[in-house]
């Protein structure tokens, strides 16, 4: 039988006032009425309910209730908190998670009148609910610990505790965080964009662009086919050839470079396909130069050996 004084949520020296205040309060939320809806619940709101009845009836009697203390039935149990797991850790969290973690909370001793939870109003956790296990009884409690570690530093632990009050009865939970960690950043993987690769110069980098133009358009076929033109259309000791091998050079030697600008991809060499196709130009290049360099002597030489033969023939 349980001790009418736990029932009713009082302390043995209550006042007969305190006593009908108790009885009100604990008779309307114990009605059967109110749980007409709940088969199982109604059938316990019954029960308890008149065991308030009994409990009322004899502490608002005088005589019944000096019987009752008499006997010593009144001396009450303490309530006694105990939760489960002691200790709450989080361990790592990355920052910016919201996480979230429960204990539980027994009561082993005796009624409780007053429940608290303890724990500083600006600490870095939460309590988030605090829903009783079973809709029959008040105990056990299920508590819903939160973190939000946006608000956290990376890189440091947290400590901390909850105490479980039961009418200045104690128990103490620990709340820790390992470290708080960095978010790793996430990469989506797919189709690898395309990469534009500049196109390099290997092989003619030791010139500057606009030197390899000129020695194009002076290397080229111009100086051997002007030389060809001249001899070809004049007689020897005519000095009048030399002016058409200069026109024709600078004829031919614009054309030849403009075609190897073309199939070579001089014009733009960002564009050249190849270091293949840079190498094909640059020995080309090198041709054009020693054809020119070529011509330039074989005219002179002819230039001397027309001058010598013009020079025996007027002494003849």
């Amino acid at each position: 039988m349980k001790n009418h004084y736990d029932l009713l949520g009082l302390f043995p020296n209550a006042t007969p006032e305190e006593i009908k205040d108790a009885y009100r309060m604990m008779a309307m939320v114990w009605h059967p009425d109110r749980f007409s809806g709940n088969l199982k619940l109604r059938k316990f709101a019954e029960e308890r309910f008149k065991e308030i009845n009994g409990a009322y009836e004899v502490l608002s009697d005088p005589a019944k209730r000096r019987t009752y203390d008499e006997e010593g039935r009144f001396v009450t149990q303490k309530p006694k908190p105990v939760v489960s797991p002691k200790t709450i850790n989080f361990g790592e969290i990355e920052h910016g998670d919201v996480v979230s973690k429960t204990f539980r909370v027994e009561n082993q001793g005796g009624s409780v009148k007053e429940l608290n939870f303890d724990y500083p109003p600006d600490s870095w956790f939460q309590l988030e609910r605090i829903t009783p296990v079973s809709e029959e009884e008040m105990f056990p409690l299920e508590v819903e610990v939160r973190v939000e570690s946006e608000r956290l530093a990376v890189g440091l632990s947290y400590a901390g505790s909850i105490v479980v009050d039961l009418d200045g009865e104690k128990a103490e939970v620990e709340v820790l965080i390992i470290e708080v960690v960095t978010k790793p950043v996430s990469v989506s993987v797919g189709a690898p964009s395309p990469v534009t690769v500049p196109a390099t110069t290997t092989g003619v980098n030791v010139l500057e662009w606009g030197h390899a133009w000129l020695l194009i358009w002076l290397g080229t076929i111009g100086g051997p086919i002007g030389l060809i033109i001249g001899a070809a259309s004049n007689s020897p000791g005519d000095n009048s050839w030399i002016p058409i091998v200069a026109v024709a050079s600078l004829v031919a030697t614009p054309l030849g470079g403009y075609i190897l600008a073309k199939t070579n991809n001089f014009k733009n060499p960002e564009n050249a396909n190849s270091g293949g196709e840079q190498v094909v130009a640059v020995v080309v290049m090198m041709i054009g130069g020693i054809a020119l360099i070529l011509g330039i002597i074989i005219v002179a030489i002819l230039w001397i050996i027309i001058q010598i033969i013009g020079a025996i023939a007027d002494e003849s």
